[in-house]
């Protein structure tokens, strides 16, 4: 009986800690390859008609009709670090602010995924010491690869 039961017991507990790794793996979000095509402010005072959002843009049509509302006003775009995107193989986040009534601030944003889902976990960073007195409404505009998962943001 000792025979059967020691393999028995040392395999169960060798399935039972495997799980139990497998399963945190599974869930420990990791970091996602992501491109900075913006990072910037509009300075508008709201004309571009884009309100406080997140958006996530998964074909060219969309990333056009965003495009042309960020360049509504003042040809924003110009200094994006690419406008042509292959949506087969990525698709965009896109993240505004409130507008301000002041200039100095800026957002940031880490994108990991876990098993079931994109993470963006945004910040918005205010001004430090004296600020210029202009309207302004910051934005943050991310690329990351193609996938079916839902993106949550945080």
């Amino acid at each position: 009986m000792k025979k059967i039961f020691i393999p028995f017991a040392f395999l169960l507990v060798l399935f039972a800690c495997s799980t139990d790794i497998d399963q945190e793996l599974e869930t420990t979000p990791v970091s996602i390859e992501t491109k900075i095509i913006a990072q910037s402010n509009l300075y508008g005072g709201g004309a571009e008609g884009i309100s406080k959002d997140r958006l996530i843009i998964k074909n060219e049509s969309d990333w056009n009709e965003l495009i042309s509302k960020i360049n509504s006003v003042n040809a924003e775009t110009d200094n994006f670090s690419e406008t042509n995107i292959d949506f087969n193989t990525h698709q965009i986040i896109a993240v505004f602010d409130d507008i301000k009534s002041t200039g100095g601030y800026s957002m940031e944003m880490i994108v990991t995924k876990s098993n079931q889902q994109i993470i963006a976990k945004v910040t918005s960073k205010g001004f430090e010491g004296a600020a210029i007195t202009v309207i302004t409404q910051p934005y943050l505009i991310v690329r990351i690869p193609q996938s079916d998962m839902p993106v949550v943001f945080q």
